[in-house]
């Protein structure tokens, strides 16, 4: 890896575009296969193929075997079927294919390792598609029990959930396997409420580091009786408290426990690893729209972006959803995706992407099925439509008589049908957080219903 002063010259401009969006189309999950770090004899394997995109990775405190994580969108024939992502800078470096073309090509990969960096120096990460390596033991949720790792949500007096011991041998999900790092998803009810649920995406390194994203919904699709619930919320990692707010959870709506710096949590040290995405080839992979302006350091539109997370936060969506008038939400993309773009990945536009995907959670459009524990699959509900209630205007009527059950308590904020933003779609390219791809489709399956 070459490191080289934080310079960031020639950034480019932010192209604002006109039209609501009224549809997101969520990347569908391929089952997580094994993927392999590449052994020193096969480092230079993939030498020979063109230089697609690079990677820069950063870290304010720096060190040695820095964990991280990044989403990696690709073009269509960039990485044949068969290839991965390998990386002459990192020949550790794991690619899971999640996604794919019609050819078979890889679409989206999410790419995991460890990388020993200088503080405040950036530092390259040459992409190329290579073959994938020789198959190594993933890293497996026995990794967590044999670390003594603990895990709690709180709710006040709705009650606990806790894991621990054999409990990281039962995920709900398992998201990416590897050697270099594995993710799972995990739930737990809190207390007897048949709305509450405490869930958990968990990141577990080679080595030991574990990160964690915490978050509460509450309500189902098809549970009666969902409304308000207000207590405080708490999580503890590790025997230590990381958060711990008071909250009202209206119904349908769901809250990531952290903030206002910290947007996940690290079992030990957090390594402060910020990744910055070759803009020109992310655009070039058409799984966004490609914008030709810049966006210089010193722009205004700094200060329109969030800089600290706090549950159910307004953030940058509209106060008045469906008002007439312009407003930065409007586009393709809003306006804070589009600025990681413009700006040529800035760590300011990084953090504000995923700060906003996380303020969605305000709307009560996350009807989860409570059969599958999954965003309802369409043809499993043909003609159920959404009850009134949850802040969601023009929700339609059902040919059949089939409706949610009616919400109580207060109603969340307007969520207009044909008015609404991107949400969680550009956070779940640049992250890989399976939590921000649930949130694209739980926003598309509200549209269904």
């Amino acid at each position: 890896m070459s490191l080289v002063p934080p310079c960031r010259a020639g950034v480019r401009a932010l192209a604002l575009i006109a039209g609501a969006l009224a549809w997101v189309a969520a990347a569908s999950a391929a089952t997580p296969g094994p993927a392999a770090s590449a052994p020193a004899s096969q480092a230079g394997a993939a030498d020979a193929t063109p230089l697609l995109a690079k990677l820069t990775l950063s870290s304010r405190p720096g060190g040695e075997g820095l964990p991280f994580t990044v989403g990696q969108p690709l073009r269509q024939g960039d990485v044949p079927a068969g290839m991965v992502l390998r990386s002459p800078d990192l020949p550790q470096l794991q690619c899971v294919v999640k996604n794919r073309w019609p050819d078979g090509s890889a679409k989206f990969a999410i790419l995991s390792g460890h990388a020993d960096l200088k503080p405040r120096l950036f530092a390259y990460v040459g992409l190329r598609a290579g073959p994938a390596p020789e198959a190594a033991a993933a890293v497996d949720t026995g990794s967590l029990r044999r670390a003594g790792v603990t895990a709690r949500i709180e709710f006040g007096e709705f009650g606990t959930a806790g894991w621990n011991a054999g409990d990281w041998d039962k995920p709900v999900r398992t998201v990416v396997s590897g050697p270099q790092m594995s993710a799972w998803t995990y739930r737990k009810p809190i207390g007897a409420d048949a709305h509450l649920v405490a869930w958990l995406e968990v990141r577990a390194y080679q080595g030991g580091a574990v990160e964690v994203l915490p978050w509460i919904e509450n309500g189902y699709l098809n549970v009666p009786g969902p409304t308000a619930k207000s207590a405080t919320a708490s999580f503890t990692l590790g025997g230590t408290q990381r958060f711990s707010q008071p909250l009202t959870l209206l119904n349908h709506q769901r809250a990531v426990l952290a903030g206002p710096e910290a947007l996940t949590h690290w079992l030990g040290a957090d390594p402060q690893v910020v990744p910055a995405h070759d803009t020109d080839y992310f655009m070039a992979t058409r799984l966004v729209p490609h914008y030709r302006g810049a966006t210089g350091r010193d722009s205004p539109l700094f200060k329109r972006l969030p800089t600290e997370y706090t549950p159910l936060m307004q953030g940058s969506y509209h106060s008045a959803m469906g008002t007439t008038g312009y407003h930065p939400s409007i586009g393709l993309l809003p306006e804070w995706d589009v600025a990681y773009l413009s700006t040529r990945a800035d760590p300011r536009a990084y953090r504000a992407v995923l700060i906003n995907a996380y303020a969605a959670g305000r709307y009560g459009i996350h009807y989860r099925d409570e059969k599958t524990q999954r965003p309802l699959a369409f043809a499993s509900h043909p003609n159920l439509v959404m009850h009134t209630g949850s802040g969601v205007a023009d929700t339609g009527d059902s040919s059949t008589g089939r409706y949610t059950p009616a919400p109580g308590g207060a109603v969340p904020p307007t969520f207009k049908v044909s008015h609404h933003p991107s949400m969680g779609y550009m956070a779940y390219l640049v992250s890989g957080w399976s939590y921000f791809m649930e949130q694209t489709q739980l926003l598309a399956t509200a549209n269904f219903i």
